[in-house]
C-alpha cells in the first residue's frame, strides 16, 4: 500500500513540475531544458541576475544609405536582421585594425556621399562607456577622441576601395571623430552585404537627408520621408487587447499572463477590485497591477543583484526582460534613457513596418506614462515595468497620405511661432497614431524645440 502512495504522490510532483515548466515556457524561450533543469535553475521576470560581461547598445534606428541621397529607416531591432551583425562585426574590425584619422566638423554632405550603414541612437553615449567593453587599452585609444556620440556611420566607396571608413558624430555639438579601416577585402565584403540590405528593405519608406537636399533648418541632419509623385499608401492598424477573447475582457488570460511574473509555485494573491477594472497581484517581492485603460505595472522590491551597473549592463538587463514577455506581438524600439532616483529608466515605444506608433497625449496623461513601455533598472535588476498593453495588427485596409514634409513643417513652425517661442526644429517623421480608437491612422509629427507638434497627413484640400 505503501508502494502505491508514494507512486502516486511522484505522479502528482511530476505533474506540477510539468505545469511549473508550462508557464516558464510561456515567457522563457529555452524550450530544450528538462523540467528538472528548470526546477533548479528557474528564470522568472524579474529575478534573472544579469552577467557583468553581457552590455548592449542598442540604437533608436538603423539606416541605410545608399549613396545617392536615398535612405531606409529601420527600427524595430527584430528587422535589423543580420545587417546587425554587419554593424557589430564592423566595430570589431575597428577595434583590431582600424587607425584614429582626425576630429572636426560634422560635414555631412562628405560621410553620406558613399554606401553607407549608420545607427542612431536615443541619446548621447560616453565613448568611454562604448568602448570599455573591448578592455581598457583600446578604450584609452578610442575613446579619447570624441566625448560623447549619437551617431555611427560605416561607410565604403565602393566594393574596390582600400579603405573603410568609421564616423562618430555628436550631433548637439556637430564634431565627428573619423578612423579608417585599410582592408580590400573586408571593404568589398561590407559594401556586397550592404547592397544586399538595400534589396531586403527596397519596399520601405524612402528617406532623404535634410542637409544633402539643402534643407538647413534642423539642427544638425534629419532623415525625412519623401516619395516620388502622387500620395503614400499604406496598411491601416487595428489595436488588439491580449485579454481579450472575442471583444471581451478575460480575468484568465490576465491571471495566466501574471502568473509568469510570480513563479509557477508562489502564492500570488488578488487584491485588487475587479469590479473597478483595477487588478492588483502580490506576494512578499513583486506586485503586479493591471487597470481598465489598458495599462500594467510590475513592481519587484526583492534584493538587489549585485554587481556595478552600467548604462549598456541596464539595457541588457530591460532588454533581456522584454524578450521574456511573450505576449509582447508588436515591434518595439528604444527612444530615451532618463536616470532618475530610482533608478536608470528606458522608453520603447512600439512600431509597424518601420513606422513608430505615437499614443496621443491624452492617453499618456490618463495613465501617466511619457511611453508605450518604461522599464527601471536599479543594480542590474529590473525594479519596474510600465506597459500599455495593446498589440498592433496590420490589415489589408489601406489609407493614403497627401501631405508632404514641407506642409508637415510649415503648419509646426506656424503654430509654433505663434506662441513666441525660440526656433530649433529637431526632427520631422511620420508616425501611426493612437488614441485609443479601433483604426489607427498616421499623422506627421514635428518635434521643435522639444515641443511636439501632430499635423495631417491626409488633407482633402491636397486632393
Amino acid at each position: 500500500m505503501r508502494r502505491y502512495w508514494v507512486k502516486n504522490l511522484f505522479i502528482v510532483i511530476l505533474g506540477a513540475a510539468l505545469v511549473y515548466q508550462t508557464g516558464m515556457l510561456w515567457f522563457d524561450r529555452n524550450i530544450g531544458q528538462t523540467i528538472l533543469y528548470n526546477l533548479k535553475n528557474a528564470v522568472t521576470l524579474g529575478s534573472s541576475a544579469v552577467n557583468a560581461e553581457e552590455s548592449l547598445f542598442l540604437p533608436q534606428s538603423l539606416i541605410a544609405g545608399y549613396g545617392d541621397k536615398s535612405y531606409r529607416v529601420i527600427r524595430s531591432e527584430e528587422d535589423f536582421g543580420d545587417i546587425s551583425l554587419v554593424m557589430e562585426e564592423a566595430v570589431d574590425k575597428l577595434v583590431a585594425e582600424g587607425g584614429f584619422e582626425e576630429v572636426s566638423e560634422a560635414d555631412w554632405n562628405k560621410i553620406l556621399e558613399s554606401k553607407c550603414l549608420i545607427y542612431k541612437f536615443p541619446a548621447g553615449i560616453y565613448s568611454s562607456e562604448y568602448f570599455d567593453r573591448f578592455g581598457k587599452r583600446t578604450a584609452s585609444r578610442f575613446a579619447n577622441k570624441i566625448e560623447s556620440f549619437d551617431f555611427i556611420i560605416i561607410s565604403a566607396q565602393s566594393a574596390g576601395s582600400s579603405h573603410t571608413d568609421f564616423y562618430f558624430v555628436d550631433s548637439l555639438t556637430a564634431q565627428s571623430a573619423k578612423y579608417v579601416v585599410e582592408d580590400n577585402e573586408y571593404t568589398a565584403d561590407f559594401y556586397d552585404k550592404s547592397e544586399d540590405f538595400r534589396n531586403d528593405v527596397f519596399d520601405t519608406m524612402p528617406y532623404i537627408s535634410s542637409i544633402e537636399s539643402g534643407f538647413r533648418l534642423f539642427r544638425g541632419n534629419a532623415f525625412i520621408p519623401q516619395w516620388e509623385g502622387g500620395g503614400y499608401y499604406y496598411n491601416i492598424l487595428y489595436p488588439e487587447d491580449p485579454f481579450a477573447v472575442g471583444g471581451q475582457f478575460s480575468s484568465k488570460l490576465l491571471d495566466d499572463y501574471t502568473s509568469a511574473f510570480f513563479g509557477g509555485f508562489s502564492a500570488k494573491r488578488l487584491t485588487g477590485d475587479p469590479g473597478t477594472g483595477t487588478y492588483v497581484f502580490s506576494d512578499d517581492n513583486v506586485v503586479v497591477k493591471y487597470y481598465k485603460t489598458g495599462l500594467m505595472e510590475y513592481f519587484n522590491y526583492g534584493t538587489d543583484s549585485a554587481g556595478d551597473q552600467t548604462v549598456p549592463t541596464a539595457l541588457f538587463k530591460a532588454k533581456e526582460f522584454l524578450d521574456r514577455d511573450t505576449s509582447l506581438k508588436t515591434g518595439y524600439f528604444l527612444t530615451d534613457i532618463k536616470v532618475k532616483s530610482e533608478g536608470l529608466v528606458f522608453y520603447f515605444d512600439y512600431e509597424e513596418k518601420g513606422f513608430p506608433i505615437e499614443l496621443s497625449e491624452e492617453m499618456k496623461e490618463e495613465m501617466d506614462i511619457e511611453a508605450a513601455i518604461e522599464v527601471t533598472v536599479k543594480n542590474n535588476d529590473v525594479k519596474k515595468y510600465r506597459r500599455y498593453m495593446r498589440n498592433f495588427n496590420g490589415s489589408s485596409e489601406f489609407s493614403i497620405i497627401n501631405t508632404d514634409f514641407t506642409y508637415a513643417m510649415d503648419n509646426a513652425v506656424n503654430r509654433h511661432m505663434s506662441e513666441g517661442l525660440s526656433l530649433e526644429p529637431e526632427e520631422l517623421y511620420l508616425a501611426y497614431s493612437a488614441d485609443g480608437s479601433d483604426m489607427v491612422f498616421m499623422s506627421w509629427y514635428a518635434k521643435i524645440s522639444g515641443i511636439k507638434y501632430k499635423c495631417e497627413a491626409f488633407s482633402p484640400e491636397e486632393q
